[in-house]
């Protein structure tokens, strides 16, 4: 298995958005991305297994697959999160990180590609060549997407207590979370939602969901905490 260090210059992800379609982008990246994300492939394969990137969502609002992003998003939210949706797309300083694997990827990669996206934007802050590239990944909050399976309780009987929501996910719904550090992030998130994906199949007795978040530097370093003491010791020690 082989771990490149930044993406090529043109390459493809796909984000599965909103039933009924699939939304393919592809875009092609400047000489900076070289040091910032991660394609793996195994190594008789050409075609990679897991990528992740951070794409700067006010630098590229004009490109076409942001357009279409921003869209699905704005029609998806809740009400009381527009106007933080809208916020991640119209101000300085968010970033969407681009987290896709294949389904029977190792767990083992979760920790190790999660903590070197965050690094690889901070040492980007600090070591691209140029003042412009160097302000192009200061990023003090960040939008992710993933793929969940919720298995929905039953409604509340008539003298049964109901449960408080968040998410649209009831306080009796078991959540299963495809990549492990997405549990992580959706605990320390400032903002979720979900909305269901009507083209997925869904498991005997899970239905599957699309889960949106907003989160900021503070929160991101606590998922990685709790996330790096389960699934290896990939954050640097302190003295």
């Amino acid at each position: 298995m082989a771990r490149e260090t930044g993406p090529p210059l043109a390459w493809h992800a796909r984000v599965l958005l909103a039933a009924p379609w699939l939304l393919t982008f592809s875009f092609s990246s400047s000489a900076s991305k070289k040091t910032v994300g991660s394609v793996v492939r195994l190594e008789e394969q050409l075609d990679p297994i897991a990528v992740v990137s951070a794409i700067n969502l006010q630098k590229h609002k004009d490109k076409a697959f942001v357009r279409d992003i921003r869209g699905v998003l704005a029609s998806r939210a809740p009400a009381s999160l527009k106007a933080q949706v809208s916020g991640a797309f119209g101000e300085d300083g968010c970033a969407l990180i681009v987290s896709e694997r294949v389904v029977n990827s190792p767990l083992e990669l979760s920790s190790p590609l999660q903590q070197a996206i965050f690094d690889e934007i901070a040492w980007a802050t600090e070591d691209e060549p140029t003042e412009a590239l160097r302000k192009s990944f200061m990023f003090s909050r960040f939008l992710l997407f993933s793929r969940i399976y919720i298995d929905k309780a039953p409604p509340a009987g008539k003298k049964q207590k109901q449960m408080p929501q968040r998410d649209g996910i009831g306080a009796r719904d078991q959540v299963v979370y495809v990549r492990p550090e997405d549990e992580f992030l959706h605990k320390h998130c400032q903002w979720s939602f979900t909305y269901p994906t009507q083209t997925a199949h869904d498991i005997q007795g899970l239905h599957q969901y699309r889960l949106v978040m907003g989160i900021d530097h503070e929160g991101v370093a606590r998922a990685r905490k709790g996330l790096d003491a389960i699934f290896g010791k990939f954050l640097p020690e302190k003295n």
